[in-house]
């Protein structure tokens, strides 16, 4: 079976492949492709959407392709190319992780006078004390459910996105050191 692979979002043919069965496909793409594709695990390929849908059926490695009728011989296919993931408990843990130990380093008032060069730090009021507490025992929380007690399926998370989610919990974080209340505001 000989099939056209258009890529899915640019929609810019990519060539022909063929094979007897969906593994021996998608290896005949990356063997084409094998600078730009370099695993065969990562390549998903599906139908193009029927008049009014939005989706393609996902052609799956389990498709028996001479006996389906969801492909035929000369068909185009999208194909789509899924960086490499990781697993959802990492990502959690990354993600609590950093706001964690950020908040109580900007609280430590020896770091704020050496990083910072606040001098003259006047003592820090009960509400910011217990601010840093709560905030603290929050993301502590949240680490211990993401390692103990949670429970996931697949790795579905680009590793892209990990970098992205990591720095905006990690920067709230460090921008609460600016939302401290002084004295004169309580």
């Amino acid at each position: 079976m000989q099939l056209k692979v258009i890529h899915k979002r640019s929609q810019k043919p990519l060539g022909t492949i063929s094979g007897k069965t969906v593994a021996e496909l998608k290896e005949s793409f990356v063997k084409e492709n094998k600078k730009n594709y370099p695993v065969v695990d990562r390549v998903l390929l599906a139908t193009k959407p029927a008049e009014g849908q939005s989706r393609g059926i996902t052609i799956d490695d389990s498709i028996d392709i001479s006996k389906t009728d969801k492909i035929k011989d000369g068909d185009e296919v999208l194909f789509s190319y899924l960086p490499p993931q990781i697993g959802w408990r990492s990502v959690f843990v990354g993600e609590y992780f950093g706001p964690f130990m950020t908040f109580p380093i900007f609280y430590v008032p020896a770091v704020r006078v050496a990083c910072f060069g606040e001098a003259g730090l006047e003592p820090l009021s009960w509400v910011q004390h217990l601010m840093a507490l709560l905030y603290t025992v929050h993301f502590l929380k949240r680490l211990l459910e993401s390692i103990f007690l949670h429970s996931f399926s697949k790795n579905t998370m680009p590793w892209t996105n990990l970098v992205k989610m990591c720095g905006t919990t990690t920067s709230s974080g460090c921008s609460l050191r600016t939302l401290e209340p002084t004295p004169s505001t309580l």
